[in-house]
């Protein structure tokens, strides 16, 4: 025999704390608070990372997540370059050197290339504008 309950269940909606959707929907959004100095830096660094693969909205999740992973390995090398220079015994040249070649192959890997009007002008452009000046 079937059991058929004599008043339908109802069914309880359950709000998730965080979602996948927040990658998505908020790709600014980085690990460390924005009101800090080093939070603004985190968040300068992959936004210069993000505009060179064409902006945030372009981006689909793995290259949100890309650029956000490739942004915290430059801050990191660049924490641990300036806990160098400041004379912190506890951090050794390997250490800066394995934290900066680590952080320019997460940036190598995003494939970033220069635009064509980043680079400056040849050599036969920029004399011949230097002859036409004198």
């Amino acid at each position: 025999m079937l059991y058929k309950p004599s008043a339908p269940v109802p069914r309880v909606a359950v709000k998730v704390k965080r979602s996948r959707g927040r990658v998505v929907n908020r790709p600014r959004q980085q690990a460390l608070n924005m009101n800090t100095k080093d939070g603004r830096r985190l968040r300068d660094i992959a936004d210069g990372l993000a505009t060179g693969m064409g902006g945030w909205a372009g981006l689909d999740e793995l290259q949100v997540q890309a650029v956000r992973a490739a942004a915290e390995m430059t801050f990191l090398a660049e924490t641990i370059r300036r806990r160098a220079l400041e004379g912190d015994k506890t951090v050794s040249i390997d250490d800066v050197i394995r934290a900066t070649r680590t952080a320019a192959l997460f940036v190598k890997r995003l494939g970033i290339k220069p635009r064509k009007d980043d680079q400056g002008p040849d050599l036969a452009a920029f004399l011949l504008a230097r002859e036409a000046a004198e």
